[in-house]
Order: C-alpha cells, then sequence, then structure tokens
C-alpha cells in the first residue's frame, strides 16, 4: 500500500475531483494537500489557511504558502499531527471491533498475530492523551464501550433495507453532509466544528432510550418533550459522568436543542428564531446551525430510503418516507442551499 497508495490518491482525485471543487473554494487544494497529490500543470498548489479548532478550543494554525510553479504537494508538516490522530483512532477502533471476535474465537489460526499487531501500532501512539486514556480501561473507554453499541442498532429497524445502516454510521454521515454544507457557506471555523459535532452527536442519546421512529414519536401529543426530557436526564446520570468535566459544557450544547440555531453571548447559549447571520458568523459566538444540521439528517434519511428502492427493496414506510422528505423540502432553501434541489439531484444521477 506504501508503494501504490499516491497512484490510488491520483485515482481518487480523478473520480472526485469535480465533486470536490463544487464543496468549497479551498476544499480541492487542501485535500490534495493532505493527501500529496500531484497537480496538474499549471494548476495552483496554494493552500488555503484554516482554522484546525478542536471542540469548542479557539486558535489557528497557519497555511502553507504555494505557488502555480509548484508542480507537486509535498507532504505538509501541518498534517502531521492530524493524521497520527487518525491512525490512532483506526487502531483504536479496530482493537474495539477485534475484542468482541478475540473473546468468542480465542482458538482460530492467526489471532493472537493479529492480536499482537495491534497492541504494537497502540504502543506506537501512545504519546497521545486519547490512547493513554482509553488503555486504562476505565471511565473513557466505558464513554467508547456505551457509544459503540450504536454500531449494532439498525435504523428503520422495523423496514428491511439494502444497504442496511446503523445510527452510528447515519451519525457519521449527517457530520459529514453539516461539514460539507457549513464549508460551502463559508462559515467560520469555529462553526463549521459546531456543525460537525453537532452532526456527530444528535442521536447520541439514542444509546439509552434506543431509536424510537418519527411517527411514533408524532402519534401522541407531547411525547417527543417527553422523549427529550428522558434524553437530557439519561444524559446527565449515564453519560456525561463518563466525559472530562471539561468536555461536558460542549456535549450539552451539542446534544441538547440539537436542531435549534444556536450562539453563546456572555458564555450563555441562546436559541436564535432565524438563520445565524452574517453578523454572528464569527468564532466568539460559537454558532451553531440546527436548522442546517436538521435537514442534513432528513437528507442522510432520504439517501437510506431511496437507494434501498433503487436496489429493489421497497415498502409502504419508505416510499412514505421519500414522499414526505421530497414534499417538505421541494422548495426549501437554508443559508441559501436549495434542498429540493440536492433531492432531485439525487433522483437525476442515480438513473
Amino acid at each position: 500500500m506504501a508503494e501504490q497508495g499516491p497512484k490510488l490518491n491520483r485515482w481518487v482525485w480523478g473520480e472526485l475531483g469535480d465533486v470536490l471543487k463544487d464543496m468549497a473554494p479551498d476544499f480541492p487544494d487542501v485535500f490534495r494537500s493532505y493527501f500529496a497529490i500531484d497537480a496538474e500543470p499549471g494548476e495552483s498548489c496554494s493552500n488555503a489557511s484554516t482554522d484546525r479548532d478542536g471542540w469548542m478550543s479557539r486558535g489557528s494554525s497557519a497555511g502553507l504558502a504555494g505557488s502555480t510553479e509548484v508542480a507537486r504537494y509535498e507532504p505538509a508538516p501541518r498534517w502531521t499531527l492530524e493524521r497520527k490522530i487518525l491512525r490512532a483512532a483506526h487502531y483504536l477502533a479496530t482493537n474495539w471491533e477485534f475484542q468482541i471476535i478475540y473473546n468468542l474465537n480465542r482458538t482460530l489460526y492467526g489471532l493472537e498475530a493479529t492480536r499482537e499487531e495491534v497492541e504494537n501500532q497502540l504502543e506506537d501512539h501512545s504519546n497521545l492523551v486519547g490512547v493513554q486514556k482509553l488503555a486504562l480501561g476505565k471511565k473513557t473507554s466505558h464513554f467508547l464501550d456505551l457509544v459503540g453499541q450504536l454500531r449494532f442498532q439498525q435504523r428503520w429497524a422495523q423496514t428491511p433495507r439494502i444497504p442496511a445502516t446503523s445510527v452510528l454510521g447515519h451519525m457519521l454521515i449527517v457530520a459529514i453532509l453539516s461539514y460539507v454544507c457549513a464549508k460551502h457557506i463559508k462559515a467560520c471555523p469555529h462553526r463549521i466544528c459546531n456543525d460537525f459535532f453537532g452532526g456527530l452527536f444528535h442521536d447520541l442519546p439514542e444509546v439509552l432510550t434506543r431509536d424510537i421512529v418519527s411517527p411514533i414519536k408524532k402519534s401522541v401529543e407531547g411525547l417527543d418533550d417527553i422523549i427529550k426530557e428522558i434524553e437530557k436526564r439519561q444524559m446527565e446520570e449515564k453519560i456525561l459522568p463518563l466525559l472530562p468535566a471539561a468536555w461536558h459544557r460542549d456535549i450539552r450544547y451539542y446534544v441538547e436543542d440539537e436542531f435549534a440555531n444556536k450562539i453563546v453571548v456572555d458564555g450563555v447559549p441562546k436559541v436564535l428564531k432565524e438563520e445565524i447571520g452574517e453578523q454572528y458568523n464569527r468564532d466568539d459566538f460559537c454558532p451553531m446551525d440546527g436548522s442546517l444540521i436538521k435537514a442534513c439528517d432528513e437528507l442522510a434519511a432520504y439517501m437510506e430510503a431511496y437507494l434501498s428502492t433503487e436496489h429493489g427493496i421497497r415498502s409502504r414506510h419508505l416510499e412514505d418516507g421519500i414522499r414526505t422528505i421530497e414534499r417538505n423540502y421541494r422548495n426549501k432553501v437554508i443559508l441559501g442551499i436549495d434542498f429540493g434541489q440536492v433531492l432531485r439531484d439525487i433522483r437525476s444521477r442515480s438513473h
């Protein structure tokens, strides 16, 4: 893979390059910088300065200057830590999955060699605090175990679909869509982070309450509010105690009123009735586009249902869901993004 990786990256760029160019002006340059992909002759290799905030922290790292004369991206020093964190996350997830297999198949040939390889990789990343905390097998590890259960929690549980999707996978798709949309509207760095993490954690309470389908929530007046109250109490009692106290405020910001447009004024979260305007598009307001995350949540649900029908697996629930989302978003524009057109594009590109 070390030898063929650059070729594979160039092939991926050839397939996705035009799509990435539509996402945000700096997206192609950042993508190619990270993967060190050759630039086309005469094409700019400039890297936009990008804020690398994590969680709710503030700070930035300067971009790497370039020019139209540069013919190749070199692996940028700015990506060193990101690459290491990504590799560590890969092996932590691999180890979590492996433990399930290992405990049931200890006598399987080659399993000990795989275990040793995974453990050696984790040791290579042991200078990262997150790896150290998870290695202790205490609170942070218990949080990972709890969230990992969402991998086994199926979306649309009462309706057969192909491909089947988990709640955990759905959360990641919503996070990616929210990130792309935030980049597209030129959101400030802190707003991009909040929209991504808001999408990533929007269904976190479901690890305790399980996935209650929308028709049931809407069928009984007041049921949705009751579920929200239960989720809030369960978060305080069972999830937040597993996390460092310094993270509690951030997690609450992401999961409470997750579909509301919010800013922070004088340290206090404030819900806005309208979309977040340019006056609040600054890191010091800690903006989060709940309405955008909601649209991305329903866009993800639409893709789940529509792809299944394209694979020939249909049901009344799937077709009702598709029609409802198409009706609700037919002429809906959020922060300049025409979600009705997005749905139409999904249909047109599948044929």
